[in-house]
């Protein structure tokens, strides 16, 4: 224990550059491959002895975890061997080893290394920001370049509800903070919050509308207890407003090269939403086989599947990521 004490402390910058570059490169992509991840393997090379002896170190619910990653290690050498297909074996398996040694690595830091723990939620924060500042960046290369925010995720960045995943990060760390202060306006999270929000709306992400709905409501519900409802009616409304005036400026500028865009407001894009939700389900009955109801059609093949695999497959399956050719025997 000593001897990774000590190992923890000769490297003290290069653990926060660790979490850093986890959140910051995370939606980075390369011929339909994200390969930001693999910016951590010099630094999980370098200390891999004390990574692979801090397992024993862990509580018993965190080794759980530690053994679905090793079960996402052998499902995808198995799905590679089972399709025949060996990019399965060099990405996903590289992939998984990573996230969990990421995984290990970041627990023994917050129980063994007092800096990283006292810094943890400001380096998660600050590097989240810069994480939603590159995705800005991305959107505006990609106006400059394909005349719209979202051609870009072709080639060098993850479709618009993935990259919104680091949202939970984000929001959770300025809900937390911002609740220390009591919901304060003359704060740089209000204006965090209203440049998350046109960002939202700029990539039409539902993902990022949704988080923020949760992000209200949970506002709403901790200004209850300590008399701040003004303050949460009025950051509501800095953000209905960002949704607003930040459609304005799409539709003015033709950010996103769309002749027929009209103004939104975030009522009634929840709204439109909502029954975009309802309609699904007609026009699945309808054989209509556009946008969402092509993912409700996927969801009904790989139900079916599963009702013709025989109990080995219904309990490990076929392999990660084989269901994409092994479906379509079944559909």
């Amino acid at each position: 224990m000593n001897f990774l004490t000590r190992k923890i402390s000769f490297h003290k910058t290069s653990y926060y550059l660790f979490i850093e570059t986890l959140i910051i490169f995370c939606s980075f992509k390369f011929i339909g491959y994200v390969f930001g991840f693999l910016l951590l393997v010099p630094f999980l090379y370098l200390n891999k002895k004390y990574l692979f002896r801090s397992i024993k170190f862990l509580n018993p619910e965190k080794k759980l975890v530690v053994i679905y990653f090793s079960f996402l290690i052998l499902n995808s050498i198995y799905g590679a061997f089972y399709i025949r297909d060996f990019r399965i074996f060099i990405y996903w398996v590289l992939f998984f080893f990573i996230c969990g040694l990421s995984y290990i690595n970041n627990n023994f830091l917050l129980k063994k290394n007092i800096n990283y723990k006292k810094n943890y939620e400001n380096l998660i924060f600050n590097a989240s920001i810069f994480y939603f500042l590159i995705f800005f960046i991305m959107n505006f290369l990609s106006i400059v370049i394909y005349k719209n925010p979202w051609d870009i995720q072709n080639s060098f960045w993850v479709g618009g509800s993935t990259s919104f995943n680091i949202s939970s990060l984000f929001l959770y760390i300025l809900f937390k903070k911002w609740s220390q202060i009591n919901f304060k306006l003359n704060t740089k999270y209000t204006i965090l919050i209203s440049l998350y929000t046109f960002l939202v709306l700029l990539n039409e992400s539902r993902l990022g509308q949704l988080y923020l709905i949760l992000f209200i409501f949970f506002i709403i519900l901790k200004s209850i207890p300590i008399r701040k409802i003004v303050n949460t009616i009025l950051i509501s409304t800095i953000c209905f407003y960002s949704f607003s005036t930040g459609s304005l400026i799409i539709k003015y500028f033709s950010l996103n090269n769309l002749h027929y865009y009209s103004n939104k407001t975030f009522f009634s894009e929840t709204r439109n939403n909502l029954k975009n939700l309802i309609d699904i389900k007609q026009d699945f009955r309808n054989d209509m086989v556009l946008g969402d109801t092509a993912r409700l059609l996927e969801l009904s093949f790989g139900i079916e599947k599963f009702k013709k695999s025989n109990t080995f497959e219904k309990i490990f399956g076929t392999g990660w990521y084989s269901s994409r050719i092994t479906i379509n025997s079944n559909s």
